[in-house]
């Protein structure tokens, strides 16, 4: 986790853009923790400008959702 937000702050000083769109895919995210996945977004928040963001994608193996990932998953934003 520390070297993701690492990157992430590496990757902001190079481009601080405005983000229109997230998009968690490959490796199965779907099985980070809604608290892993807070601190991402958190982190995102802080660096970028998301006044503009439409959409935040999360890329899940249906076997492994449920009602309490759902919720979670749009309790943070994910649409």
């Amino acid at each position: 986790m520390t070297a993701l937000l690492k990157e992430i702050e590496l990757q902001a000083a190079k481009n601080p853009e405005p983000i229109e769109t997230i998009y968690f895919g490959g490796g199965t995210p779907s099985l980070l923790s809604l608290s892993e996945l807070g601190l991402i977004l958190e982190h995102l928040d802080r660096l970028y400008d998301l006044s503009k963001c439409i959409e935040i994608t999360l890329e899940a193996n249906p076997e492994d959702i449920s009602t309490v990932l759902l919720d979670g998953w749009m309790q943070l934003g994910v649409n």
